[in-house]
């Protein structure tokens, strides 16, 4: 499971200069990870902060999706520098109006719209950039990149507080225009599409991870894709309880604070980590199989570590559910990427993202309900519930499962 030197270097410039760009961006991207702290320092009413959230929780998915439609008429590139560059004077007047409700809450609206615009043309320079491994290595590579953002930011808001947020939004607004350069003056190398991604993938898993085979009818292939992006939109759900369901339900252990703030850190340390190496292992199995085995863990590590009575179980249960996301995550997009047509990855990829920002803004209030209502009923659903999305996953790869395996006979027959 070790990952050399020389496998790294074979990751083209597309997915060096888009995860690059990526961790600029999320390295500063106080707005989304704060934004329920920065509006209630306001000092309004819970329903003028549940509003403010709702609002930009919406404006991500509409987002997500704009940018996939988007890019798939004028490009992926096109949309990462132009909404780089447009994030700039947006992060810059939230700054400037940091102390007016109403105008932070437009203006934080179209900013996370305009970010989340990012993932699906993001996903689709991933996929198509030629790289000659398996797609899901290519996205569990650009996905370090993302986990490690997702740690900076923390770490820089936590070292300059939370006292003054127009200091957090320029220096948003400051990574906004770096990858915007970045991205920019790379802008020719980003249109250099190759649209092999795929055809590596299947040549270096024995060609049982091709596209979509050509006997699926269109809409048999629709369905395949949606239920992809609908398990994955759920299974989003299900991880948002490490921020709710699960510090509701480990408080009743001793010291309960500090085993939370311990497995948030044991999950990106994990995920940065493991990602990568384990993504050439199940790129070696039928990808809806190794699809459903992490949406499986993921649920079932939750639940246990919710219905745990010890840190050491817990923690053990933490893992399982950090390796589960560790094997799911990166498999969606390249799930996504495998079964659509080229022209429609991107809009694709942005439904997908689409369904991560649903299931990002729903997940925590569910989790919080289920949990105060009836702890152990909560996570026996969950259990239940990962054990459906992991049945819908093998489903979806069905189709390709019964055509490798006629293929298969073909070959037998003609020799």
């Amino acid at each position: 499971m070790k990952i050399s030197l020389s496998t790294v270097r074979q990751f083209p410039a597309q997915v060096w200069i888009v995860s690059l760009a990526t961790l600029l961006n999320r390295s500063v991207g106080f707005l989304a990870l704060f934004s329920a702290i920065f509006f209630q320092s306001f000092e309004v009413s819970a329903n003028t902060i549940t509003l403010a959230l709702f609002a930009v929780g919406v404006a991500g998915v509409l987002g997500a999706v704009a940018g996939g439609r988007i890019a798939e008429r004028v490009g992926s590139a096109q949309v990462l520098v132009i909404g780089s560059l447009v994030n700039v004077p947006l992060l810059v007047m939230l700054a400037l109006f940091a102390d007016d409700i109403t105008v932070s809450i437009l203006v934080a609206a179209v900013s996370v719209a305009v970010s989340q615009s990012f993932v699906g043309p993001s996903a689709t320079l991933i996929t198509d950039s030629g790289y000659k491994g398996p797609t899901v290595t290519a996205f569990a590579f650009y996905r370090i990149f993302l986990n490690v953002g997702s740690i900076v930011a923390p770490a820089i808001a936590g070292i300059l507080g939370f006292v003054d947020f127009r200091l957090l939004f320029l220096l948003s607004a400051a990574g906004s225009l770096a990858a915007f350069a970045v991205l920019f003056f790379s802008r020719n190398r980003l249109g250099e599409v190759a649209h092999t991604a795929r055809e590596g993938e299947a040549e270096a898993a024995g060609g049982q991870e091709g596209a979509a085979p050509a006997t699926d009818s269109s809409a048999m292939r629709r369905a395949r894709l949606w239920t992809v992006i609908a398990v994955f939109g759920v299974t989003i759900a299900i991880y948002a309880q490490h921020q709710s369901g699960i510090p509701l339900s480990v408080q009743r252990l001793d010291n309960g604070d500090r085993l939370y703030a311990l497995l948030l850190l044991i999950n990106p340390i994990i995920i940065v980590l493991t990602e990568l190496p384990l993504s050439t292992v199940t790129a070696k199995f039928k990808w809806s199989h190794a699809y459903a085995l992490g949406v499986f863990a993921t649920a079932v590590g939750l639940a246990v570590c919710g219905l745990a009575s010890s840190w050491a179980v817990c923690i053990a249960a933490f893992v399982v559910f950090s390796l589960g996301e560790a094997v799911f995550a990166p498999l969606a997009n390249a799930s996504v990427a495998r079964l659509a047509r080229p022209r429609e990855n991107a809009r694709y990829q942005g439904y997908l993202s689409a369904a991560q920002s649903a299931g990002i803004a729903l997940g925590p209030g569910i989790g919080a309900w289920g949990v105060l209502h009836d702890r152990s009923l909560f996570w026996v659903v969950v259990i239940v519930l990962g054990a459906v999305l992991a049945a819908a996953s093998v489903f979806a790869g069905m189709s390709s499962a019964r055509s490798s395996s006629s293929g298969k006979q073909h070959i037998k027959t003609a020799a």
